[in-house]
């Protein structure tokens, strides 16, 4: 598989021959997805200038501010913060000292490098291709935003009027009002428009833009070269559809269909190709695919940029039968998968914090979303309607891929890796355990902490106890009636695995007991024991 643009510039053998073999390529390349977006299409357009003039940006003070060049008469007195010059006069593709000046560089960490004032508010961005956003401020705040490429070519300013509402205007001619909606320059770097509908536009530090819908997903994205994809949700919240369009670019759309992503071409016609594997997009706007077969990973950026790691560099496999596929973007993990193939899938940012978590059965279906919301932890089930769930205080994942729920309350939960699930009181003591198979056992102590009951059922179902008395342990039935046999020497529990330890002194043998698999019966020395366990 080669990639399809990188950087904005053709790559790999194919691509000198015809840039239609892109519509033969498999949906892990790179990332050439696009949906139609909803929230676009009521958009006003309207003419700004001719067509074909090639705008030079005016870097000046608030004041004098930036505009076409095209817009300025000879007659025209100099913008007070200096011009940026033509490509040839440029030197290095620096920007204009007159908008820049007396400001101090910060890296974003991602190749830009985010320019502050005096007060240290951010006066404007310089991507990683030298491409630009500058902005200016008055009495009311934010003003203008202007982004202009790594000449000082304008491609859009987007500008408060008089009203309060927002109209962004592009170099083609081409207007769009935004309304009135809240424009705020994060710390980060990234400017967001807060939208009417509780949405946002995200133009982050990689040079690209996302859309995000009021639930926090993308719903559109342009990355750096301009290859503007969108993505489609069903009533359950998972990603269904994919579009791409682009300069010089074939627009193919992407289906998932009973599990699989089938493509289609622009007038809606099934080309024949399929991709077996898992397509994702985060809030950030990166597009992650999973090849089923080889198990690569595809991270497409909004910088326009191109990554695939192999699988084995990333997973580790347990004992178990369990898998953790670690994100290669953060090194944290990203998939727990269970040993029938259901699994949780983690978003987990730069710093380690957890931002959601998600379950899906062994069809991939989704079940359930735990997202963190305005500092709260909220459950949603499979169609996205809220869960009741007791107050969270906090929701970490481990280096194993296991989940810990710390609830207000001071107790907390323990999802495994291997989708089986611990449950602690207050003082840290294990209360309950379940596996995948929904099979449950449950532990009661007495006033001095020790084991005192384990509550369980057989494998035809019918429920047991098992209570301390005497020092011995005797089983009961689910009506009371206690066993006939020998009371059993010892039972202990693991509080960190769950597993039981059951000791039969005169029959030699010790039993335990995983909260999934078989059990193993030993001898007292610890050699495999005879006999059905």
């Amino acid at each position: 598989m080669s990639n399809d643009r990188v950087q904005g510039k053709d790559v790999g053998p194919e691509a000198a021959n015809d840039r239609k073999l892109l519509s033969e390529r498999n949906l892990a390349d790179a990332g050439t997805f696009f949906v139609q977006s909803n929230q676009h299409s009521a958009l006003e357009t309207g003419k700004l200038a001719d067509k074909g003039v090639v705008p030079r940006v005016v870097l000046a003070d608030a004041s004098a501010g930036i505009t076409f060049g095209d817009g300025l008469k000879p007659s025209e007195s100099k913008p007070r913060g200096g011009e940026v010059q033509n490509p040839q006069e440029r030197r290095g593709g620096s920007i204009d000292a007159g908008f820049f000046a007396n400001t101090v560089e910060q890296s974003a960490g991602d190749g830009a490098k985010i320019r502050r004032d005096s007060a240290g508010q951010i006066r404007g961005v310089v991507y990683g291709d030298g491409s630009f956003t500058g902005i200016e401020r008055d009495s009311s705040g934010v003003s203008r935003i202007i982004r202009a490429d790594a000449q000082g070519n304008v491609k859009s300013i987007d500008a408060r009027q008089p009203d309060g509402s927002w109209e962004s205007t592009s170099s083609d001619g081409t207007s769009l009002k935004r309304g009135a909606p809240r424009v705020a320059v994060l710390d980060n770097g990234n400017i967001e428009f807060q939208r009417a509908d509780n949405g946002k536009d995200v133009y982050g530090t990689s040079g690209g833009r996302v859309s995000l819908d009021a639930r926090g997903r993308a719903v559109s994205s342009v990355d750096r070269n301009g290859l503007t994809r969108d993505y489609t949700y069903s009533a359950s919240g998972e990603l269904t559809a994919m579009k791409v369009a682009g300069k010089d670019m074939v627009v193919q759309e992407w289906r998932k269909e009973n599990g699989l992503w089938n493509a289609y071409d622009k007038d809606g016609k099934n080309t024949g190709r399929q991709f077996v594997g898992m397509v994702g997009v985060d809030a950030a706007g990166t597009v992650r695919t999973v090849d089923g077969k080889t198990g690569a990973e595809t991270i497409l950026g909004l910088d326009g940029t191109r990554k695939t790691v192999n699988l084995e560099s990333r997973t580790r496999t347990f004992d178990n039968g369990s898998r953790v596929i670690y994100d290669s973007a953060t090194g944290f993990p990203g998939r727990a998968v269970f040993r029938e193939n259901s699994y949780r899938q983690y978003d987990i940012g730069t710093d380690g914090a957890v931002n959601s978590t998600k379950f899906f059965n062994s069809k991939g279906l989704l079940q359930s979303e735990l997202r963190r919301e305005n500092g709260n932890w909220n459950l949603y089930d499979g169609q996205g309607k809220p869960v009741p769930v007791p107050p969270i205080k906090d929701v970490r994942v481990d280096n194993e891929g296991n989940m810990r729920i710390d609830w207000r309350t001071g107790s907390h939960h323990i999802l495994k890796n291997d989708g089986s699930a611990l449950r602690y009181d207050v003082a840290g003591k294990l209360l309950e355990t379940e596996g995948f198979n929904g099979s449950k056992r449950q532990f009661a102590y007495d006033s001095r902490g020790e084991l005192s009951e384990v509550r369980f059922k057989l494998k035809t179902g019918e429920p047991r106890v098992a209570k301390r008395e005497n020092g011995a342990w005797n089983i009961y039935d689910g009506q009371g009636k206690r066993s006939s046999g020998d009371p059993i020497d010892s039972i202990s529990v693991d509080q960190n695995i769950g597993m039981i330890t059951w000791v039969e002194r005169k029959k030699d043998t010790v039993l335990r007991i995983p909260i999934l698999g078989d059990p193993v019966k030993t001898t007292l020395d610890g050699k495999i024991a005879k006999g059905r366990n």
